[in-house]
């Protein structure tokens, strides 16, 4: 498919699975958005398109504040040239890296291109705030607060050390907390969200490192997602891609912004080697939880305990088609 110039088309969507090839796709997909043979590009897990609030990792959506309507933003932020430039990638040598990188957001309303808000960072995870209109966003090592102007427009007012690099961040019910999952530093944070919208780095509000060791992302702990429990907002859930391939279960105290459980808790689930749980996600309406892992293809399937805040597997589900491999990934 990549051999042959690509048709030009208004949206594509990316479901990422294996992270290797799946990033060498977004690479590939990004050039040839950055050579304006693609108007959108969003990549998104497989529930994502039943609305625009789903749109992830670099999507976000805010409301129009300017008309009584129920029109919607959508955000679309921007990466590295990543696996480009990178020798040992299979998209090495395909694409030539931009002559000029841009670092920013785009801007779209009802699939129209509004604007592009330019930026000195490039924007990674962003989520909009359950109640005071501001978009949150992770980018260069810090939680970044952006008001949304009457034309969509973002404005950054407020950034805060995420004590890490965030690849992922939810924001709890009350809109009080940021809970920021940090790849590299192997850390879990929790940031206090102000009356103002501005966001902080508070020391009391503390750091959970990960700490268990295997090669090619799973030499340390990598908390790629962490999610609270919709139902309560008690249990703070985090993929561990890295060393310890799990998903801890951590209790989350919302009235002081905390975190707390034992590193060798029965809560946390342990999966098998090589897994690589990138993402998680809960059923709408069930007690349910998919676990989706990166490195061996499979999503598992779990029971939810919302009481305990234990998650029971029930079944593991291959998301590739029959003898094909998720690793390694087969030459472009």
């Amino acid at each position: 498919m990549l051999g042959a110039p690509l048709p030009n088309c208004s949206v594509v969507f990316f479901h990422h699975v294996e992270k290797t090839a799946g990033t060498t796709l977004r690479a590939l997909f990004q050039r040839h958005a950055q050579l304006g043979l693609f108007d959108l590009i969003s990549f998104v897990g497989p529930r994502a398109l039943r609305g625009l609030n789903r749109l992830a990792p670099f999507s976000a959506v805010a409301p129009d504040t300017s008309s009584a309507g129920a029109k919607m933003y959508s955000y679309v932020g921007s990466s590295p040239a990543a696996q480009v430039k990178v020798s040992d990638s299979p998209a090495y040598g395909k694409l030539p890296p931009p002559a000029v990188e841009k670092k920013g957001v785009m801007v779209y309303r009802a699939g129209e291109r509004v604007g592009f808000s330019e930026l000195k960072h490039h924007v990674g995870w962003m989520e909009k705030h359950p109640s005071n209109g501001c978009v949150y966003a992770a980018g260069s090592g810090k939680l970044r607060a952006y008001k949304v102007a009457a034309d969509g427009m973002l404005e950054e007012f407020s950034s805060a050390d995420a004590l890490g690099n965030p690849a992922h961040f939810c924001l709890s019910a009350d809109g009080a907390w940021a809970l920021c999952a940090n790849y590299s530093a192997s850390t879990l944070s929790v940031l206090p969200i102000a009356a103002d919208g501005s966001a902080a780095t508070d020391s009391k509000h503390h750091v959970v490192r990960l700490n268990p060791q295997l090669a090619d992302r799973q030499e340390a702990c990598h908390p790629h997602q962490v999610r609270l429990d919709p139902g309560s907002g008690a249990w703070a859930l985090a993929c561990d891609l890295g060393a310890s391939r799990a998903v801890w279960v951590y209790a989350f105290d919302v009235a002081r912004g905390s975190l707390a459980g034992a590193a060798n808790s029965e809560r946390h689930l342990l999966l098998p080697e090589a897994s690589g749980p990138r993402h998680l996600d809960f059923h709408p309406t069930r007690p349910w939880v998919y676990v989706l892992c990166e490195l061996d293809g499979n999503i598992v399937g779990c029971r939810w305990d919302a009481e305990q805040g234990r998650l029971t597997p029930f079944g593991s589900y291959y998301t590739l088609p029959d003898g094909v491999s998720p690793w390694p990934c087969p030459p472009l």
